[in-house]
């Protein structure tokens, strides 16, 4: 992939009466603005765009669950807004943006699955891992972050009228956005002075896996990369085909022992692991968050809970050598080591 040629970055905004599209050409530095308002409807101009750049890669924040969950509503719906007005059409876009914005807090699936877009769909929090629970960074923290050069919040009713100097506000306030994500692409494809970054191209590990393995997997991050290789492995092993590897009942676990969900196949040696497997395996299941710590070392005490083993140690500060520097790794890390 080349990153200048073939990377497009946008954002989009969608209150009732202004809908905003905002794409920023790493090619050659333009940009395009595409507005749906009273003023203006530049729907078509929209769709001729998409249309001239459907090789490329469309990047942004959020854009499998949101941004492009647009637009694919678009595509899959202009052509029976022939008769609507430019507020009507503007309005109907809000209504589904609400719609998966609210499916997205509920943890309800998005109404397009990655594999049903037009166009190829670049979600770099997706990459980073940035959706999980305790990982979960929003695009104004990531500014902060990254120390951007300027933060904007722009305050807006939902079905407010724009007047034209608002609009403005509001594709300037979308270019910031923008700008921002592709800073962090950059960080992505590794292409930063920061050490922890610098050289580690994330793009290209994927697209390695996507040629060698067959994964579709750009937008996994480092975790659902590994389980989903073992899982094509461990598939190409036994024959069995996906639908088979799902349970065919629920097996329903609160009130049960931890014991009882154990797998045979596993067992331990030190003593200090197997006196706390069997205190947690006495224990019930409840519908409450439940936490078991364990120390690990004389230095370091681990915390077992939902999602598996987290560190509890204490705040401490560490200073590397002059000639030295400190890195920390997360474990998710393990999977494209």
């Amino acid at each position: 992939m080349d990153y200048k040629k073939d990377i497009i970055v946008y954002d989009l905004e969608t209150p009732e009466q202004c809908f905003l599209a905002s794409f920023y050409i790493r090619e050659t530095g333009e940009w395009r603005d595409f507005l749906i308002n009273a003023y203006q409807n530049d729907l078509y101009l929209l769709l001729k765009f998409l249309d001239e750049n459907k090789n490329k890669w469309f990047c942004g924040y959020n854009v499998l669950k949101f941004d492009g969950q647009v637009i694919e509503f678009i595509l899959k719906n202009y052509s029976s807004w022939i008769d609507k007005s430019n507020l009507e059409i503007s309005y109907m876009i809000s209504q589904f943006a609400s719609e998966e914005i609210d499916k997205g807090n509920y943890s309800i699936h998005s109404t397009y699955k990655e594999y049903e877009f037009t166009y190829n769909q670049l979600d770099l929090p997706s990459i980073w891992h940035f959706f999980n629970e305790n990982r979960r960074v929003s695009l104004k923290q990531l500014e902060f972050e990254m120390r951007a050069e300027n933060i904007e919040n722009l305050e807006f009713e939902l079905d407010q009228t724009f007047s034209e100097e608002q609009v403005q506000d509001m594709i300037v306030y979308c270019h910031n956005d923008v700008t921002c994500t592709n800073q962090f692409l950059e960080y992505t494809i590794g292409n930063t002075d920061n050490e922890l970054y610098k050289g580690k191209d994330k793009i290209k590990d994927r697209e390695i896996i996507m040629k060698e393995v067959g994964l579709p997997c750009m937008n996994y991050d480092d975790v659902k990369i590994g389980a989903e290789w073992n899982k094509k492995d461990y598939m190409m092993l036994t024959g069995k085909r996906d639908f088979e590897l799902k349970p065919q009942k629920v097996n329903y676990f609160y009130g049960k022992k931890y014991r009882d969900f154990f797998p045979k196949t596993v067992t331990f040696q030190t003593e200090n692991v197997k006196s706390f497997i069997k205190k947690l395996g006495q224990t019930t299941i409840l519908n409450v968050k439940q936490e078991f710590i364990v120390d690990l070392d004389k230095n370091l005490q681990g915390c077992i809970a939902k999602g598996g083993i987290h560190s509890r140690e204490k705040e401490r500060f560490i200073k590397p050598l002059e000639d030295s520097v400190y890195i920390q790794n997360d474990i998710g890390l393990m999977w494209l080591n």
